[in-house]
């Protein structure tokens, strides 16, 4: 089998939906990845696996009762660091902003959790 990381978007989609590959299974192999490549690449500047595994036993749970939500259900992505996300800091990839905790998600993450998408981390940006 392909390395869980190598499959596209729709690969994973159509196998976390058919219940080929479980939800936390593929999110626990991605931030495994980014966990392994992170300190080279620094593409991240938040990340909590604990969150986003929480999310994926949650995801897989309600697909087992027959409820998928989207094609993103169970699905981890990552969000760039000038959209709010409740529980990370926003900063727009500045020092200025460090301590920008947003109360409340952006509408697009907003849209994504409630399609059952997972919030991986919050990637980097250009400052500002």
């Amino acid at each position: 089998m392909t390395d869980l990381h190598d499959l596209t978007l729709a690969e994973a989609s159509r196998a976390v939906q058919q219940r080929e590959l479980s939800s936390e299974e593929y999110t626990a192999a991605l931030m495994a990845r980014i966990s392994s490549l992170d300190p080279q690449l620094n593409s991240f500047v938040a990340c909590d696996a604990e969150m986003a595994l929480a999310s994926a036993r949650a995801a897989d749970a309600e697909m087992a009762s027959g409820r998928p939500r989207s094609p993103l259900h169970g699905i981890p992505v990552g969000i760039k660091d000038i959209i709010d996300v409740k529980g990370y800091a926003t900063t727009c990839y500045s020092k200025f902003l460090l301590d920008n905790r947003p109360e409340t998600d952006a509408g697009v993450v907003e849209s994504l959790k409630s399609s059952g998408g997972i919030v991986a981390g919050k990637t980097a940006t250009h400052e500002f």
